[in-house]
């Protein structure tokens, strides 16, 4: 027998290099918001009864919980004929409204609220008809208040109703019709149809209420505009009237946040866990009525096209649209040269995500999970608290101020890549995983030429998608921004704190317009790709 020639080290070290590499940047971007909120709970052990278990605080949380579960329940109202559509049979215009669908998404919600703000300015026919009916008595004066109420949280379920169908057609698979068959042979009304699908589907109804609500506890600026008071705006405006030296109070409040966060990951995984496994093969997917199409098409121009509109037809004067980017191009190449460095590392870590989890490595695989599992607890906590943490400390102790709204907004989308990787990884079947690991080998380089281009597109799509968030992000970038600096995420609150409706209706215009094509392109070509993998099983 010929002599075996031994294997060099480095075919096997540069395999968990890449593992290696996700796991430390997932460290890296988790040690310090863990880190302040550990030391402050360790520095300010009496601040627990004192922010947590006082009666009224208890009270306010669920007042807070009330608020998210509200919203979640009308965004999953909303999101079942987006969930139809996106889980109907599969043809080239179905993918391209299936796509439109869940545009919004990758756009901001605070600007949903912002056009809602306009339909009902005192000069519209709305407004009037609302002030006029307040006015008429004395009684009658909450009525402007809970208007502001319901057009934030409508707006906010307008925004998560595409990503609760997303999550919904992920749980109801990709089942052949023959539940559709079945229903249309019982001789039952159409309520009773209805019910019947709710109860089919209650699992996947309840888990997708269960995750937009815990978003919704973690989300600011509409709800802030409209000051509805929650859990985690509380927490805002605590940063900003105290200095840092007493935020450790604040910290210890953001506990039950903490946990909810960590809740809303282990939802994520299982999410992606169940994602390619509800398929009946040798079966058909169903195909979506009009009617249902009509209903999603609708919800999803009540959170793009109406609010381009509507800030369109407010400009007092058009050449505002072009006096935007005169006015704003250093603010506007800042944010997008930061944001377009969020997606390009965002990028890199769906690849190391997608290469961990399909490594025959069991370490490999959970280092993987640990990371999504991690990064999404930081991509579902609030966003201020990940701004303050940066901002109090630094990157790991390193004052880099120029840095901190990359890596705020990093902290807070890596996620996304994480998701995404995990998604086309799992996409491989493990009969075709083996068959690569025994004919092409288990090394990177094998991986890169057998596997990646089959979700190469979709990996791809990660760049445009995390550039969009971080190009909006709010929350974290304006803890973390120097002063001095022009931001958009600054200049966008500014508008709308201080109503400047000519400035915010021309940025509208300009942002969300470029932002839905951006955003319908890579839900093309994610959904694209995504659908081919379904049709090959």
């Amino acid at each position: 027998m010929p002599e075996q020639v031994p294997r060099k080290a480095g075919s096997t070290l540069i395999p968990s290099l890449i593992p290696a590499l996700l796991l430390i940047t997932t460290l890296a971007l988790a040690a310090v918001p863990f880190w302040t909120l550990i030391a402050s709970i360790i520095a300010e052990p009496a601040a627990i009864s004192q922010e947590l278990l006082r009666s009224d605080r208890v009270v306010f949380f669920l007042r807070s919980l009330g608020i998210a579960a509200l919203i979640a329940l009308i965004a999953t109202c909303f999101a079942m004929p987006i969930a139809r559509l996106l889980s109907a049979r599969t043809t080239r215009t179905r993918v391209l409204l299936s796509a439109l669908c869940i545009t919004p998404i990758w756009l901001p919600p605070f600007m949903i609220y912002a056009a809602g703000n306009l339909l009902r300015a005192p000069d519209t026919v709305l407004g009037r008809a609302i002030i006029e009916f307040a006015t008429s008595s004395p009684d009658r004066r909450w009525v402007t208040i809970w208007v502001g109420y319901a057009v934030a949280i409508i707006g906010l379920a307008l925004w998560a109703s595409p990503l609760a169908g997303v999550l919904i057609a992920s749980g109801l698979g990709h089942r052949s019709d023959i539940y559709d068959d079945m229903l249309a042979l019982e001789p039952i009304k159409h309520i009773k149809r209805v019910l019947f699908r709710f109860q089919l589907n209650r699992a996947v109804l309840w888990r997708t209420f269960a995750l937009i609500a815990i978003v919704m506890l973690g989300s600011a600026v509409p709800l802030h505009l409209a000051q509805l008071d929650t859990w985690s705006i509380v927490i805002w405006r605590q940063l900003n009237e105290r200095p840092p030296q007493e935020w450790g109070g604040v910290w210890v409040s953001a506990l039950p946040l903490l946990i909810t966060a960590f809740i809303g990951a282990r939802l994520i995984s299982s999410f992606i866990r169940e994602a390619n496994n509800n398929t009946d093969p040798g079966t058909r997917r169903p195909n979506c009525p009009r009617t249902t199409m009509l209903l999603a098409l609708m919800l999803v121009a009540f959170a793009t096209a109406i609010p381009i509109i509507a800030m369109m037809l407010s400009l007092n004067d058009p050449r505002s649209i072009a006096q935007f980017w005169r006015m704003n191009t250093n603010a506007v190449l800042d944010s997008g040269l930061t944001a377009l460095g969020v997606g390009a590392t965002t990028l890199l870590i769906a690849l190391t995500t997608a290469y961990a989890i399909g490594s025959p490595a069991r370490s490999h695989r959970r280092i993987a999970h640990v990371s999504i599992l991690v990064l999404c607890v930081l991509g579902l906590f609030p966003g201020v608290l990940i701004g303050a943490a940066i901002a109090q400390h630094g990157l790991l102790g390193f004052d880099l101020p120029g840095a901190g709204p990359y890596w705020a907004s990093l902290t807070r989308y890596a996620f996304i890549g994480a998701i995404i990787g995990a998604l086309c990884a799992a996409s491989e079947s493990s009969d075709r995983r083996n068959a690569r690991f025994q004919i092409a080998g288990t090394s990177p380089r094998a991986w890169c030429i057998t596997t990646l281009p089959t979700f190469i597109i979709p990996i791809l799509a990660t760049l445009p998608i995390a550039t969009l968030l971080a190009m909006f992000e709010i929350e974290a970038a304006i803890m973390v921004t120097p002063p001095g600096i022009e931001n958009l995420p600054q200049q966008l609150l500014s508008d709308l704190h201080y109503a400047r409706l000519e400035e915010l209706s021309a940025a509208g215009v300009n942002l969300l317009g470029i932002g839905v094509i951006f955003a319908f392109v890579a839900s093309a070509l994610i959904l694209r790709s995504a659908n081919a993998h379904i049709e090959s099983n």
